[in-house]
């Protein structure tokens, strides 16, 4: 573990050294500021052609009873597939929000920046 460890310390340098101020992973925000280093925890969900907007609304109820920070990645609004599931069905992103604006008192939506504000 001890390698692993500094290896990641070195490419979390390393991006530091090249003026990165935050990185964002699959399960952590890390913020590179100044000398130290944080990890805010978030769940990412990456909005694929197979993951349906039933399946986004779970992973939302879930947040209703413990608050949670929840990334939606998308790539592309569209129909048909790419070959690599990026792209996704263009009336899934309305049923999503119609859900989310249905239960505005459970969420507080921003944009990726406004989380360093």
């Amino acid at each position: 573990m001890k390698g692993k460890h500094t290896c990641i310390l070195f490419i979390i340098n390393c991006l530091k050294a090249a003026g990165y101020k935050n990185v964002r992973t699959s399960d952590n925000i890390i913020i590179l500021d100044k000398d130290k280093i944080e990890y805010f925890p978030v769940i990412t969900v990456n909005l694929l052609t197979n993951v349906s907007p039933d399946k986004v609304k779970d992973i939302l109820v879930q947040s209703f009873e413990e608050p949670k920070t929840i990334l939606f990645i998308l790539h592309k609004i569209g129909e048909g597939d790419d070959g690599f599931g990026m792209i996704y069905g263009e009336d899934k992103p309305e049923e999503i929000i119609k859900f989310i604006n249905e239960h505005e008192e459970e969420f507080e939506v921003i944009n990726y920046s406004q989380l360093f504000i």
